[in-house]
């Protein structure tokens, strides 16, 4: 009678661990399941990412910008773009006060970066705040205190400007945008290509 109880028990004890060892495979099933398809859903939203910033840089590229738009510099002085180019080749940073703050703030070393490299006057930075004080502190907060310059609303005809999406790109003294690309801050080294693009383009030209 002991040994028939003691049977039951085992056979009891053995189905439960069996049945636990179900819930738990079931559990890390699931688990794999969820990451791998948060992961599907993270690498197509990238995929999205980027077809759209090709997409602007194919829209862009050949645009003459509009040099009758009046814009501010860090003088608070008014001046057209048309004077603010000037007769050689600018690489211009352009976001607003509604772009995404954590892509430009990746943006702004290696944008100084290339400043010391080729020259403060040839590379800009263009800027789009409503508000003055706004604009000031970004100026401060960046450290860049020349070559900056605020929009304040106005567009000058980017494909980027409707989306609010920062975009940096080169244009020649005629105003024609020759080379553009959209700085996205989960591929940080498309950047470096970029600006490693601009630093021997100006560099070669001397």
């Amino acid at each position: 009678m002991f040994k028939h109880k003691m049977r039951k028990t085992l056979t009891f004890i053995t189905i439960l661990i069996t049945f636990a060892g179900i819930i738990f495979l079931l559990y890390e099933m699931n688990i794999n399941t969820s990451i791998q398809s948060r992961n599907n859903s993270r690498d197509s939203i990238l995929v999205e990412t980027l077809k759209e910033a090709l997409r602007f840089q194919v829209e862009t590229v050949g645009v003459r910008l509009d040099g009758s738009v009046i814009i501010e510099d860090e003088r608070n002085d008014t001046l057209s773009l048309r004077n603010v180019i000037g007769n050689s080749p600018k690489v211009i940073l352009h976001f607003s006060d509604l772009s995404c703050s954590a892509c430009i703030d990746i943006e702004l070393p290696r944008l100084k970066q290339l400043r010391e490299a080729v020259g403060e006057d040839k590379v800009l930075i263009l800027t789009s705040y409503d508000s003055r004080r706004t604009f000031e502190v970004f100026r401060q907060v960046s450290g860049i205190n020349s070559g900056v310059y605020n929009l304040r609303g106005l567009k000058i005809g980017l494909s980027t400007e409707k989306s609010q999406i920062p975009s940096l790109f080169l244009i020649d003294s005629s105003l024609v945008v020759r080379s553009m690309f959209i700085p996205l801050k989960e591929f940080p080294e498309l950047s470096d290509v970029f600006y490693q693009a601009m630093r021997k383009r100006f560099l070669e030209a001397h």
